[in-house]
């Protein structure tokens, strides 16, 4: 059973213009350490720090529990392959505990765009 869906876009030179104007204020607001030094490691920065961005929408926008949650709750780790995977902590992990769900994100970007897809769904 499919409980929430949600897509996000993001300009990817907003992101850039955000983290050129506010730098480590922009990133601890939005990102966690470990999203911070992922994004840092990579080739363009403000890339992937615009999918993380728009991965973050997208599962509050599937939670449907919008203005309780915190952007740290949602916290993307990446595989050895890069795939991303959602971790959940505080708010949003509670919004999920009335049953175990599975969360599947797919991602892009093509310049200026990032774009990201989150569907949750009931492991029962």
């Amino acid at each position: 059973m499919i409980y929430g869906v949600g897509v996000d876009i993001v300009d990817i030179r907003r992101i850039d213009a955000l983290l050129n104007k506010f730098g480590d204020h922009f990133l601890n607001r939005y990102y966690t350490k470990q999203e911070i030094s992922f994004c840092e490691s990579r080739k363009f920065v403000a890339n992937s720090l615009a999918k993380m961005f728009a991965i973050k929408e997208a599962v509050i926008k599937a939670i449907s529990a919008q203005k309780y949650l915190k952007w740290h709750d949602i916290e993307i780790i990446h595989q050895q392959n890069g795939k991303p995977e959602i971790k959940l902590h505080g708010t949003a992990k509670l919004a999920l505990q009335i049953q175990p769900s599975i969360i599947n994100i797919s991602t892009s970007d093509e310049y200026p765009y990032a774009l990201a897809f989150a569907m949750i769904s009931s492991s029962k």
